[in-house]
């Protein structure tokens, strides 16, 4: 069910936290949460493990959300008790002297970190889709730094990342809905006209990008470079050049249409496939590495078209941004964390004819999607200019044609005008308050047009004013 928005003040602090840092380190605390469970020397199965909790998690909340009404106070209860679940969990994965105990402390953790995603999309959906835009984007490059600054960290510093990160994404994340609020009041059903409006072409072009992604981690093992320095280096280096974009875009240009920036997401995508297929036999390991690069921008991407669509559309914010995660996200990390525990392995695997005919057809699809999807909006937006163009060509020579009627008869200006307003379909009533005149008055220069000339209805009125219009046009 729709969340009931909460009726209460919103805090003095709210004007002053437009475009804040504070969504954008909470952002970057989360995404960092995991990493720091893999330096703090995290292996394969319980990675697994937290993977899978986090998977049922979400599938389990997207199920009850439907079904379930609550308010936005119930919202940041049950995100607080996911916080304690995710301490209580860290101190068992950190200092539990058992396997087992570490297991359902990593398992606790996978689990609580679903409702905090789903409380970050609840946010991330319901404000201005530019400060959505800013906040996704810078907090994912602020967490592409700290990632690439903390590689090679010893273990009590990563045992301390995993207590205090998630807190710190915790009092950023409801600092941020108490004093920034959402704006929508509520939930739009989905109706037939809502789902119409949602680009199915760019779903498209997420679904082809993450199928790129599975393929990828199911047919190339991961690199022995991706714990490495200069790996880290180069994904901070995409999520950087992803925020210059959209700053230039929204900020420098002033644009507010952000949805029109992405072509980005099939650029990068198309960098790392086509990087590996010119340069994996060559250079196997550093292949791999730019195209594991390329594919973590996938979440980025997901996050930000998700958010835009849901906040702009005013749809069910928490079941949709967890759908689309669920689906162009959490399924590709699901397959690799599988693959990782069932079939680990180091290194890069032999090049062969599959793992480079894969990439190549992926290409191929993301081409003829990007021409499709370009083809349409530009038939779209010439549709829309003609329809405009239609329009005010109408207006116009309906406006020259009241206006011959006018000199004819020797109407006032004010006669014209309602004569304007009842041509283009308007009644008395509704011209009154367009005007902002009472509607006897209306109704005297109505009668008085209709006397001037000579008629008595306003089927009269309009065959006047398309005869006018037709004796315009021949001549």
């Amino acid at each position: 069910m729709p969340i009931a928005v909460s009726k209460r003040q919103r805090g003095r602090l709210a004007p002053f936290l437009d475009f804040s840092l504070i969504p954008v380190i909470g952002i970057a605390c989360f995404r960092l949460s995991p990493l720091a469970f893999n330096l703090a020397g995290q292996d394969a199965s319980l990675a697994f493990i937290a993977r899978m909790m986090q998977t049922i998690i979400l599938i389990l909340v997207l199920i009850i959300d439907r079904r379930i009404p609550y308010k936005e106070n119930n919202l940041l209860t049950v995100l607080g008790v996911a916080v304690v679940i995710t301490t209580v969990s860290t101190v068992l994965f950190i200092v539990a002297p058992s396997e087992t105990l570490r297991l359902i402390g990593r398992s606790l953790n996978g689990a609580a970190s679903a409702v905090i995603l789903l409380s970050w999309g609840y946010y991330l959906c319901s404000i201005d889709p530019k400060k959505m835009v800013f906040s996704i984007s810078l907090g994912f490059a602020l967490y592409g730094f700290t990632a690439w600054t903390l590689t090679g960290i010893d273990f009590p510093t990563a045992a301390f990342l995993t207590f205090a990160l998630p807190l710190v994404s915790y009092a950023c994340l409801r600092t941020s809905i108490l004093h920034l609020g959402p704006k929508a009041t509520g939930d739009a059903p989905l109706t037939k006209a809502v789902m119409t409006s949602i680009p199915w072409s760019i779903i498209a072009l997420m679904a082809v990008c993450t199928v790129s992604s599975i393929l990828s981690k199911l047919l190339i093992h991961p690199a022995n470079s991706e714990g490495s320095s200069w790996f880290a280096l180069l994904r901070f280096l995409f999520y950087l050049g992803i925020f210059c974009l959209y700053y230039i875009w929204m900020f420098i240009l002033k644009r507010d249409d952000q949805d029109r920036l992405w072509p980005i997401y099939v650029l990068v995508i198309f960098c790392g496939l086509i990087y590996y297929v010119s340069f994996s036999a060559l250079q196997p390991d550093i292949a791999s590495g730019v195209l594991r690069a390329t594919q973590d921008c996938l979440m980025l991407f997901c996050w930000i078209v998700a958010a835009g669509m849901i906040s702009s559309r005013n749809l069910p914010r928490i079941f949709l941004f967890g759908l689309a995660i669920l689906v162009f996200v959490e399924s590709p990390l699901f397959i690799a964390s599988l693959f990782s525990f069932l079939f680990s392995a180091a290194g890069v695997a032999h090049v062969d004819l599959l793992t480079l005919a894969v990439p190549a057809v992926i290409i191929t699809a993301l081409t003829i999607l990007t021409v499709i999807l370009i083809c349409s909006n530009s038939s779209i937006e010439a549709h829309s200019v003609e329809k405009v163009t239609a329009a005010e060509s109408g207006l116009s020579s309906l406006s020259a044609a009241v206006e011959n009627l006018a000199s004819r008869f020797e109407l006032t200006k004010r006669e014209a005008e309602i004569m304007l307003y009842l041509a283009r379909g308007y009644t008395l009533s509704q011209t009154a308050e367009t005007l902002c005149l009472s509607i006897n008055t209306i109704r005297s220069h109505a009668t008085s047009l209709y006397r001037k000339l000579g008629i008595h209805k306003k089927r009269q009125l309009i065959a006047a004013i398309e005869e006018s219009m037709q004796s315009a046009e021949s001549d």
